[in-house]
Parts: structure tokens; C-alpha cells; sequence
């Protein structure tokens, strides 16, 4: 009686014991899949890093070539203002008796010189 109770004993064990052990494979088949689908989420992570690096690169070498394009409009500019404000002091040497003149004469019509 006493060997049949422990042989029972060891069947219920087993039986536990196999019903866990499916449990088990269950979980281990999930964690693997979400591990599967983990990796290939990295990797494509990965891929898109690298893009973002290769739009880096390229945005970098553009704004270089802007910031030149822009320090060369900068002294176009810079020339042009300095050759305009000789051009207008050699108007004005060149014509200053003129301007003389019509100084005088719009005083003179305004009374300033009375």
C-alpha cells in the first residue's frame, strides 16, 4: 500500500512537473520571437542611423558652401558700398562750384543771406 501511495505520489509529481515544463517551452518560444523581433529592430535602428549620418555629412558640406556663398555676397556688398560713397565725394569735388551756386541761390531766394 505504502509503495502504491508513493508510486501515485511520483505520477502526480511528473505530471506537474510536464504540465510546467509546457508552460515553460511557451514562454521560451515567446521570449525568443520577441528577441527575434528585437534584433531586427536594432538593425533596422542601426540602418537608420546611418542615414541620418550620411543627411548630416551632406547638410554639413552645404551649409559650408552657403556660409561661403554668403561671405563672398558679404564683401560683394561691402565693395559696392565703398564704391558708391567714393562715387558720390567725387560728384561732389567734381561739381562743388555747382553746388556752390545753388546753395547761394536758394539762400539768397529764401532771405537767408539779407
Amino acid at each position: 500500500m505504502e509503495m502504491e501511495s508513493r508510486l501515485a505520489d511520483i505520477e502526480k509529481r511528473v505530471f506537474v512537473m510536464e504540465k510546467d515544463l509546457l508552460v515553460f517551452n511557451s514562454i521560451v518560444s515567446r521570449s525568443n520571437d520577441v528577441i527575434e523581433k528585437l534584433n531586427n529592430s536594432i538593425a533596422k535602428l542601426d540602418s537608420s542611423i546611418d542615414d541620418i549620418s550620411l543627411t548630416l555629412v551632406k547638410m554639413q558640406a552645404e551649409l559650408t558652401q552657403n556660409t561661403v556663398g554668403v561671405s563672398d555676397l558679404k564683401d560683394t556688398f561691402k565693395k559696392q558700398a565703398e564704391k558708391d560713397s567714393i562715387s558720390i565725394l567725387g560728384f561732389v569735388k567734381q561739381n562743388i562750384v555747382a553746388i556752390g551756386m545753388f546753395i547761394y541761390i536758394i539762400a539768397e531766394h529764401l532771405g537767408v543771406l539779407n
